[in-house]
C-alpha cells in the first residue's frame, strides 16, 4: 500500500491524490474541492472522509469547510492561514487543533 497517496474517485475513475501535492481541500455546497500544486479535483465525497483518510500528522482542519497541509502554511493568525497562493479562514473550533499541531516561539511568553 503507497503511504505517499490515496486514490480519490472522480467520475468514473480513480485519481492519485499525492499528500505532497496538496495544499488543501474545501468543501463547497456537495462537492469537494481538493487544490493541488498543479491540478484541481473535484470529487463528491464529504471533508469529514477525506480527513479521516489523509495522515493527521500532515493535515489540519481549520475550518468546517478547510483543510490545510501543514507543510504548506506560511503563516497564521487567530482568523486565517495562509500558503504561497491562498488565505484561508480559521473556524473558531479548529485554533486548538492548529496550535497543537505546529511549533510556534512567542517572544511574550519566553520570560524575557
Amino acid at each position: 500500500m503507497n503511504q505517499n497517496c490515496l486514490f480519490i474517485r472522480v467520475d468514473k475513475k480513480y485519481v492519485a491524490l499525492k499528500f505532497n501535492q496538496l495544499v488543501y481541500a474545501a468543501s463547497q455546497r456537495n462537492a469537494l474541492v481538493l487544490y493541488c500544486k498543479d491540478t484541481t479535483i473535484i470529487t463528491k465525497m464529504c471533508i469529514s472522509s477525506l480527513q479521516q483518510l489523509l495522515p493527521a500528522e500532515k493535515f489540519c482542519r481549520i475550518h468546517r469547510s478547510f483543510i490545510v497541509n501543514l507543510e504548506e502554511i506560511l503563516w497564521f493568525d487567530n482568523q486565517r492561514v495562509g500558503t504561497a497562493k491562498f488565505t484561508l479562514p480559521i473556524g473558531e473550533t479548529y485554533k486548538n487543533e492548529l496550535m497543537r499541531k505546529v511549533v510556534t516561539i512567542d517572544r511574550h511568553s519566553s520570560g524575557h
